[in-house]
Protein backbone atom coordinates (compact mmCIF):
# COMPACT_ATOMS: atom_id res chain seq x y z
CA UNK A 1 0.00 0.00 0.00
CA UNK A 2 1.48 3.41 -0.96
CA UNK A 3 2.61 5.53 1.98
CA UNK A 4 -0.02 8.23 1.39
CA UNK A 5 -2.84 5.66 1.44
CA UNK A 6 -1.44 4.11 4.60
CA UNK A 7 -1.37 7.49 6.30
CA UNK A 8 -4.91 8.28 5.17
CA UNK A 9 -6.12 4.93 6.47
CA UNK A 10 -4.46 5.53 9.85
CA UNK A 11 -5.98 9.00 10.11
CA UNK A 12 -9.42 7.73 9.13
CA UNK A 13 -9.24 4.84 11.61
CA UNK A 14 -8.12 7.16 14.39
CA UNK A 15 -10.99 9.57 13.72
CA UNK A 16 -13.56 6.78 13.66
CA UNK A 17 -12.27 5.34 16.93
CA UNK A 18 -12.24 8.81 18.46
CA UNK A 19 -15.82 9.45 17.34
CA UNK A 20 -16.98 6.10 18.71
CA UNK A 21 -15.33 6.84 22.04
CA UNK A 22 -16.98 10.27 22.19
CA UNK A 23 -20.38 8.81 21.29
CA UNK A 24 -20.08 6.20 24.05
CA UNK A 25 -19.13 8.80 26.64
CA UNK A 26 -21.98 11.08 25.56
CA UNK A 27 -24.50 8.23 25.58
CA UNK A 28 -23.41 7.16 29.06
CA UNK A 29 -23.73 10.71 30.33
CA UNK A 30 -27.18 11.21 28.80
CA UNK A 31 -28.68 7.98 30.08
CA UNK A 32 -27.45 8.71 33.63
CA UNK A 33 -28.90 12.22 33.57
CA UNK A 34 -32.19 11.00 32.14
CA UNK A 35 -32.57 8.30 34.78
CA UNK A 36 -31.34 10.34 37.72
CA UNK A 37 -33.75 13.27 37.81
CA UNK A 38 -34.23 13.88 34.09
CA UNK A 39 -37.40 13.79 31.98
CA UNK A 40 -38.69 13.29 28.46
CA UNK A 41 -40.83 15.94 26.75
CA UNK A 42 -43.03 14.49 24.02
CA UNK A 43 -43.81 16.96 21.25
CA UNK A 44 -47.30 16.27 19.97
CA UNK A 45 -48.67 17.09 16.54
CA UNK A 46 -50.05 20.60 16.08
CA UNK A 47 -50.75 21.87 12.57
CA UNK A 48 -52.29 25.19 13.55
CA UNK A 49 -50.99 27.10 10.55
CA UNK A 50 -52.30 24.52 8.10
CA UNK A 51 -55.69 24.44 9.81
CA UNK A 52 -55.97 28.23 9.77
CA UNK A 53 -54.94 28.37 6.12
CA UNK A 54 -57.62 25.88 5.09
CA UNK A 55 -60.24 27.71 7.13
CA UNK A 56 -59.35 31.01 5.49
CA UNK A 57 -59.62 29.31 2.12
CA UNK A 58 -63.09 28.10 3.00
CA UNK A 59 -62.03 24.44 3.16
CA UNK A 60 -63.55 23.78 6.55
CA UNK A 61 -63.89 20.04 6.06
CA UNK A 62 -60.18 19.67 5.33
CA UNK A 63 -59.30 21.76 8.39
CA UNK A 64 -61.56 19.67 10.60
CA UNK A 65 -60.11 16.42 9.23
CA UNK A 66 -56.57 17.60 10.08
CA UNK A 67 -57.65 18.46 13.60
CA UNK A 68 -59.31 15.09 14.08
CA UNK A 69 -56.37 13.16 12.64
CA UNK A 70 -53.89 14.98 14.86
CA UNK A 71 -56.07 14.51 17.94
CA UNK A 72 -56.36 10.75 17.30
CA UNK A 73 -52.62 10.36 16.79
CA UNK A 74 -51.77 12.46 19.84
CA UNK A 75 -54.12 10.44 22.03
CA UNK A 76 -52.48 7.20 20.90
CA UNK A 77 -49.06 8.64 21.75
CA UNK A 78 -50.10 9.89 25.19
CA UNK A 79 -51.86 6.62 26.06
CA UNK A 80 -48.83 4.60 24.94
CA UNK A 81 -46.50 6.52 27.25
CA UNK A 82 -48.98 6.41 30.12
CA UNK A 83 -49.31 2.61 29.88
CA UNK A 84 -45.88 1.53 28.70
CA UNK A 85 -43.17 3.92 29.90
CA UNK A 86 -41.57 3.91 33.35
CA UNK A 87 -37.92 4.87 32.84
CA UNK A 88 -38.36 8.55 33.77
CA UNK A 89 -41.08 11.20 34.07
CA UNK A 90 -42.79 12.18 30.80
CA UNK A 91 -44.41 15.49 29.87
CA UNK A 92 -46.52 16.41 26.86
CA UNK A 93 -46.68 19.62 24.86
CA UNK A 94 -47.66 20.66 21.34
CA UNK A 95 -44.83 21.04 18.86
CA UNK A 96 -45.68 24.71 18.24
CA UNK A 97 -44.59 25.51 21.80
CA UNK A 98 -41.05 24.27 21.25
CA UNK A 99 -39.36 27.62 20.70
CA UNK A 100 -41.24 29.07 23.66
CA UNK A 101 -39.79 26.36 25.88
CA UNK A 102 -36.27 26.68 24.47
CA UNK A 103 -36.31 30.42 25.14
CA UNK A 104 -37.00 29.70 28.79
CA UNK A 105 -40.59 30.89 28.68
CA UNK A 106 -43.35 29.20 30.64
CA UNK A 107 -45.11 26.36 28.89
CA UNK A 108 -48.37 24.84 30.09
CA UNK A 109 -48.07 21.10 29.63
CA UNK A 110 -50.91 18.80 28.66
CA UNK A 111 -52.50 16.14 30.83
CA UNK A 112 -53.41 12.69 29.57
CA UNK A 113 -56.68 14.04 28.18
CA UNK A 114 -54.73 16.51 26.00
CA UNK A 115 -56.00 19.42 28.06
CA UNK A 116 -53.57 22.20 29.09
CA UNK A 117 -53.04 21.81 32.83
CA UNK A 118 -51.40 24.63 34.76
CA UNK A 119 -51.02 22.40 37.82
CA UNK A 120 -48.38 20.31 36.04
CA UNK A 121 -45.05 21.51 37.40
CA UNK A 122 -41.83 20.94 35.44
CA UNK A 123 -38.86 21.01 37.80
CA UNK A 124 -36.23 19.13 35.82
CA UNK A 125 -32.94 20.76 34.86
CA UNK A 126 -32.26 18.03 32.30
CA UNK A 127 -34.61 16.80 29.61
CA UNK A 128 -34.69 15.30 26.15
CA UNK A 129 -37.37 15.60 23.47
CA UNK A 130 -39.33 12.80 21.81
CA UNK A 131 -40.88 13.13 18.36
CA UNK A 132 -43.05 10.74 16.44
CA UNK A 133 -41.81 10.89 12.87
CA UNK A 134 -38.75 9.87 10.88
CA UNK A 135 -35.70 8.20 12.37
CA UNK A 136 -32.66 8.43 10.12
CA UNK A 137 -29.61 6.21 10.34
CA UNK A 138 -27.51 7.83 13.04
CA UNK A 139 -25.08 5.18 14.14
CA UNK A 140 -21.84 5.84 15.95
CA UNK A 141 -19.16 7.28 13.65
CA UNK A 142 -21.73 7.73 10.87
CA UNK A 143 -22.11 10.83 8.76
CA UNK A 144 -25.86 11.26 8.99
CA UNK A 145 -27.74 14.25 10.35
CA UNK A 146 -31.35 14.79 11.32
CA UNK A 147 -31.90 17.60 8.85
CA UNK A 148 -35.68 18.02 8.89
CA UNK A 149 -36.87 21.48 9.90
CA UNK A 150 -38.77 20.27 12.93
CA UNK A 151 -38.75 23.50 14.93
CA UNK A 152 -41.48 25.05 12.80
CA UNK A 153 -45.01 25.12 14.04
CA UNK A 154 -47.13 22.24 12.95
CA UNK A 155 -44.42 19.87 11.84
CA UNK A 156 -43.68 16.34 12.82
CA UNK A 157 -40.43 15.36 11.10
CA UNK A 158 -40.97 13.19 8.04
CA UNK A 159 -43.62 10.58 7.54
CA UNK A 160 -41.98 7.36 8.72
CA UNK A 161 -43.50 5.86 11.84
CA UNK A 162 -40.81 5.98 14.50
CA UNK A 163 -40.28 7.45 17.93
CA UNK A 164 -37.07 9.47 18.00
CA UNK A 165 -35.23 11.00 20.95
CA UNK A 166 -33.65 14.43 20.41
CA UNK A 167 -31.39 16.60 22.52
CA UNK A 168 -32.16 20.17 23.65
CA UNK A 169 -30.85 21.46 20.32
CA UNK A 170 -33.41 19.24 18.55
CA UNK A 171 -30.71 17.00 17.13
CA UNK A 172 -31.38 13.30 16.88
CA UNK A 173 -29.18 11.36 19.30
CA UNK A 174 -26.63 8.80 18.16
CA UNK A 175 -25.91 5.21 19.03
CA UNK A 176 -25.02 3.58 21.34
CA UNK A 177 -27.79 5.59 23.03
CA UNK A 178 -31.12 3.84 22.25
CA UNK A 179 -32.52 6.86 20.44
CA UNK A 180 -35.23 5.29 18.28
CA UNK A 181 -37.89 2.62 17.96
CA UNK A 182 -39.98 1.82 14.90
CA UNK A 183 -43.66 0.98 14.87
CA UNK A 184 -44.53 -2.54 13.86
CA UNK A 185 -47.82 -2.35 11.90
CA UNK A 186 -48.48 -6.02 12.69
CA UNK A 187 -48.67 -5.37 16.44
CA UNK A 188 -52.14 -5.24 17.97
CA UNK A 189 -51.30 -1.87 19.52
CA UNK A 190 -48.29 -0.53 17.56
CA UNK A 191 -47.79 2.64 19.60
CA UNK A 192 -47.93 0.89 22.96
CA UNK A 193 -45.59 -1.88 21.83
CA UNK A 194 -43.12 0.65 20.44
CA UNK A 195 -43.04 2.61 23.70
CA UNK A 196 -42.65 -0.59 25.70
CA UNK A 197 -39.63 -1.45 23.54
CA UNK A 198 -38.21 2.03 24.05
CA UNK A 199 -38.71 1.72 27.80
CA UNK A 200 -36.94 -1.64 27.83
CA UNK A 201 -34.05 -0.39 25.67
CA UNK A 202 -33.43 2.53 28.02
CA UNK A 203 -33.48 0.29 31.10
CA UNK A 204 -31.15 -2.27 29.50
CA UNK A 205 -28.70 0.40 28.38
CA UNK A 206 -28.74 2.09 31.78
CA UNK A 207 -28.14 -1.23 33.53
CA UNK A 208 -25.25 -2.02 31.21
CA UNK A 209 -23.61 1.26 32.24
CA UNK A 210 -24.07 0.48 35.93
CA UNK A 211 -22.63 -3.02 35.51
CA UNK A 212 -19.42 -1.59 34.03
CA UNK A 213 -18.64 0.31 37.21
Amino acid sequence: MPLILTLLYIIFTFRVEQQISQDKAEANNLIKKLRDGGALIVRLKSRTKAVNAYRQAGKLEVAERILQDDAKLNKKIVDAFADGFRFCPVYFMYSNQTMQLLKGEKVIFLNHKLVPDSTIQFNHSFYLFVDFGTAVVNESAGDYNYSADYTKEGTTPGSSESYVILDKDLRQLRSPFPYKVHLNPFDKNPHLKAIERLNKKLFVFYQSIKNKK
